[in-house]
This record gives structure tokens, sequence and C-alpha cells, in this order.
């Protein structure tokens, strides 16, 4: 039996158990989120890809430490000081930390390579481009295919059809009733999934996939 009936030790353990405990609970939010809003929220799914081991590794290692921490006080002999802290006697909780510091690192580093992207598509869509796409109106392309192939959410097929005629981002915002930010972030999306880095690339891209289409 982990956890004896010694009340002031139990007392104890329950105290140290808040913290793993809440990191349990946040962690299940999260889950129970994405699997109510998944398919809603297409861009969540994508987001949280990157953070997985993450969300993995917080409950696992909370429940390590609970259990670390009912050995150590139930089954070690006792330190000399009472005022010691238990946290010094507990390797679960050094490695979650170093867990945290990692991804926050890993995070720090992914923000700033987005916001550079983000600001160069920014620049780059400060003069859109007019491009005569030859033999195919915009009528005529494959949008619906080009975004299944591309694996474009419903968002992005949108914005992608509206990058086609030609739109600016703040005609682009007031269409789709959406803040700048989410266009731009949507256009940085497209931009990377179709492998290209400028709206006259994307559009000859949609034009010569949707003729290819049409000689199958």
């Amino acid at each position: 039996m982990i956890i004896p009936e010694i009340p002031f030790f139990g007392n104890i353990w329950f105290y140290y158990i808040a913290e793993p405990l809440f990191l349990v609970y946040l962690c299940g939010s999260i889950f129970c989120y994405w699997i109510k809003y998944r398919k809603a929220q297409p861009e969540l799914t994508e987001r949280l890809y990157h953070y997985r081991y993450l969300l993995v590794s917080i409950p696992l290692f909370s429940i390590c430490i609970m259990v670390e921490d009912a050995i150590v006080l139930f089954h070690l002999p006792p330190l000399d000081a009472i005022s010691t802290r238990l946290r010094q006697r507990n390797a679960c909780e050094d490695i979650l930390s170093l867990v945290f510091v990692g991804y926050a690192i890993y995070a720090f580093f992914r923000i700033e390579k987005g916001l550079k992207e983000v600001k160069q598509t920014e620049e780059q869509e400060k003069k859109p481009e007019t491009i005569q796409l030859p033999y195919l109106s915009v009528n005529e392309l494959d949008i619906t295919g080009f975004s299944k192939e591309y694996s474009l959410t419903k968002r992005e097929s949108q914005v992608l059809k509206l990058l086609l005629e030609d739109k600016s981002n703040q005609e682009m915002q007031e269409i789709l009733v959406i803040a700048p930010g989410t266009v731009k972030n949507h256009i940085h999306n497209i931009y990377s999934k179709t492998n290209v880095s400028k709206r006259s690339q994307l559009l000859m891209l949609v034009s010569e996939f949707t003729r290819q289409g049409n000689t199958l």
C-alpha cells in the first residue's frame, strides 16, 4: 500500500500533489477541447501537433511526481530537518522542469520564425500583383481539387479563391469578416503548404494544376 494511514504525512502529500493534479486537469481540458472542436477548427489541430509530446509528457510526469512524493513521505526515512523541501528529493519534477525549459526554447524559436515569415508575407502583400493567367480564367480554376491536394483548410480555401481573384488583404478581411492578422496568417499558411513565396507563383501553380487535371 503506497499511502498508509498517517495523518501528518498524508496532509503533506495532499499539499504537494495539488500542482501535478492541476497539470493533469489542464492537459485533460485541452484534450477535451480538441476533441470537441477539432473539426470546426482544423487550425487548432495543426497548432497542437507541434506540442503533442509536451501534452503527453505533462500528465505522465505529473502522475510519476505524485507516486514519487508518496514513496518519499511514507516509505523512506524522514529527513533531519522538517523544513527541507520535498521538491529536492523529487527526480520526476526535475525532469519535467527540463521538459518545460526545452519546449519554452522551442516555442520561442517557432514564434520568432513565424513573425519573420508573416512580416515577409505582409511586405509582399503591400503591392498585390495582377497576373493574366494564360488560357484559364479564375472561374475555370480547380480550387477545390487544389485545396484537397495541398491539404488546405476550408478557410484557407476561401482565402485562396480571393487571392486568385486578386483581392487585397483589406478586401479579404471585409468579405470573410475576420481580423487583418488572421488574413495574413491564412496567406502565410497557404504559401507554406504550396511552397511558394508570392502571389504570382501561387496563381501559376493553381493554373498548372488545373490544366494537368483536365488532361487526365
